[in-house]
């Protein structure tokens, strides 16, 4: 069973931001995070991710605005615990 174009095109992407996070490059990390988000809307370790880059890039305001919007989607049922996108693998800072 082959995997979807977007399934693909996803994990291409995810593969490059991991690595701008590897290299500690936030902002193309960011913007690859964010191209992930806008192909599935409920990839929501990926929203994290981008609230954690925000943040990491002191955008604060966004970064709020984000995590607002991902317990939006908490509060209506439906998704896995919170707990459960915090364990996540980091590259130290």
């Amino acid at each position: 069973m082959s995997k979807s174009p977007m399934a693909s095109e996803k994990a291409l992407i995810k593969s490059r931001a991991q690595k701008y996070l590897s290299r500690r490059n936030y902002k193309k990390a960011l913007g690859e995070f964010q191209r992930i988000t806008k192909l599935d809307p409920m990839d929501l370790r990926s929203r994290l991710r981008v609230g954690d880059l925000l943040q990491k890039l002191g955008r604060a305001g966004e970064a709020v605005a984000q995590y607002k919007q991902l317990t939006r989607h908490y509060a209506k049922g439906g998704f896995p615990h919170p707990g459960n996108l915090l364990k996540q693998d980091y590259p130290p800072n």
